[in-house]
């Protein structure tokens, strides 16, 4: 039996959401930190502990990692977090994709154009770095456009289950 295996991981931004925690709890840490020094009050003190363990909390989640495997017509993301916590997001079979190519070809514009009521899955890097291709995966009537940055040996396995449905312009 011939299988196709690939693996990728794609290290993500750190979002947004995780930065402005971060700069929250500092200042609620330094906020407290500082008025229980002025006011000698041991409660604010507490605040300052619990900002501290907050931050910390937050920083565990800014290294998010996202894993390919691609076996056969098979293809599973996963979404890692601190490089311990390890999820799988999102899974479909090749047989239910409809069109893969770049994520910033003229042909993917022109299909979200057409489709306002498909769902979009980014699980790339976020980064312009490097090229990002869009599976359209229909499944029980719902087009879902899933952004992943997979490698060349990736690309390779499901360029022969797409035939003409695969493009790299």
């Amino acid at each position: 039996m011939n299988d196709n295996y690939s693996e990728d991981l794609v290290s993500a931004k750190i979002p947004m959401a995780v930065m402005a925690g971060m700069i929250i709890s500092m200042l609620v840490t330094a906020l407290s930190a500082g008025a229980a020094v002025l006011f000698g009050k041991m409660i604010l003190f507490g605040g300052s502990v619990i900002g501290l363990i907050v931050f910390f909390v937050i920083m565990s989640y800014r290294e998010t990692e996202y894993e390919y495997l691609f076996a056969n017509k098979d293809v599973e993301i996963s979404k890692i977090v601190a490089r311990s916590s390890r999820k799988v997001v999102y899974s479909f079979s090749l047989d239910n994709v409809k069109l893969v190519a770049p994520t910033d070809s003229q042909r993917m514009l022109g299909i979200r154009g057409g489709e306002s009521a498909m769902k979009r899955k980014d699980y790339s890097s976020k980064l312009g770095a490097s090229t990002k291709y869009s599976f359209i995966v229909e499944e029980g009537g719902t087009k879902t456009e899933v952004i992943l940055e997979p490698s060349e040996k990736s690309l390779a396995i499901v360029k022969p289950y797409m035939k003409h449905e695969f493009y790299q312009d």
